[in-house]
């Protein structure tokens, strides 16, 4: 009788650590290479049951800003000649691995953001603070 709750503990712990590294999750997600060096400043995981957010946010040297504005301009969700606006038109994003997602110019670098009913992501990269800050949200 006492192996039982054991047995769900183990379980619970288990599954607090088999979570998808953030700075992978975001790579994938958004299409782009997070460069190595970056200063994590933040890496939480928010558990609310059945909902769930991520916060990873990143302070970088010149160089490293660089290389992933680079790596934006690079990525599959990536167009130049999309305007940017304070309401992002659905019909300008890009689908791609069953993600619907847009990198677009703003006013300081660069937004991500996608249509999806469940998983929000937001990406915002300051080019000119060296910061950049994701957030995906389950709901």
């Amino acid at each position: 009788m006492k192996t039982i709750p054991f047995f769900f503990i183990v379980l619970m712990l288990w599954g607090c650590t088999s979570r998808v590294p953030s700075k992978v999750l975001f790579s994938n997600t958004c299409a782009i290479e997070i460069p190595e060096g970056c200063e994590v400043v933040k890496d939480e995981y928010q558990d609310m049951i059945q909902d769930w957010s991520i916060y990873y946010n990143l302070k970088m040297n010149r160089a490293e800003c660089d290389q992933l504005v680079k790596s934006i301009r690079a990525s599959v969700f990536f167009n130049p000649r999309k305007s940017t606006s304070k309401y992002l038109d659905s019909t300008l994003y890009v689908s791609s691995k069953g993600i619907l997602g847009l990198w677009q110019v703003a006013k300081n670098g660069y937004v991500f953001r996608n249509i999806d009913d469940e998983n929000w992501i937001s990406v915002e990269v300051d080019t000119v603070k060296m910061t950049a800050n994701f957030s995906q949200a389950h709901d």
